[in-house]
């Protein structure tokens, strides 16, 4: 049986889990340093983590302009559950929850090369304009693809993005 919560944080058992991936999770940083996200959206399988998406809500700047934004992080499918669909599952479920829970008019995410197919199955997009994010040092380009996805019937702004922040 599959169950899908939303949650503040996850368990310790939880994180735990994620930090034994060691390499394989750690890989995809980069080495940035990444903000932390203010809920999670957990889908269970038989009372197990099988996969989740971690949010945040956000504001970036479009060539000046705010925009709202459902900032979509830590996008993970356990290995024992990867390949049966959950994170289609999932990520169906988190643009209905960007668009009715969080009411912001995108998603945003950052992903490797490997990954912006898997996202574009889901309708989003990658930001063609450069991203610039905060890191300790101070500000860089984002060197990950930088996807939106319309929670609504507007397209991504064009223009130069600012995060004002550092990346989820």
């Amino acid at each position: 049986m599959t169950e899908i919560r939303v949650v503040p944080s996850l368990t310790q058992e939880q994180e735990d889990a994620i930090a034994a991936l060691g390499d394989i999770w750690q890989a995809a940083h980069l080495g940035l340093t990444w903000r932390p996200k203010t809920e999670h959206i957990v889908q269970y399988v038989g009372g197990v983590m099988a996969a989740k998406v971690s949010l945040l809500k956000h504001c970036v700047l479009v060539e000046g302009q705010e925009v709202w934004v459902g900032g979509v992080g830590g996008v993970l499918t356990m290995p024992e559950f990867q390949g049966r669909g959950y994170a289609a599952e999932l990520l169906h479920y988190t643009s209905g929850y960007l668009r009715d829970q969080l009411k912001v008019p995108f998603g945003l995410l950052f992903c490797r090369d490997a990954l912006a197919p898997l996202y574009r199955r889901f309708r989003w997009q990658i930001i063609e304009d450069s991203v610039t994010i905060q890191q300790p040092a101070g500000a860089i380009l984002m060197p990950l693809h930088t996807m939106s996805l319309s929670c609504g019937t507007i397209e991504w702004p064009k223009g130069k993005v600012n995060l004002n922040s550092e990346p989820w």
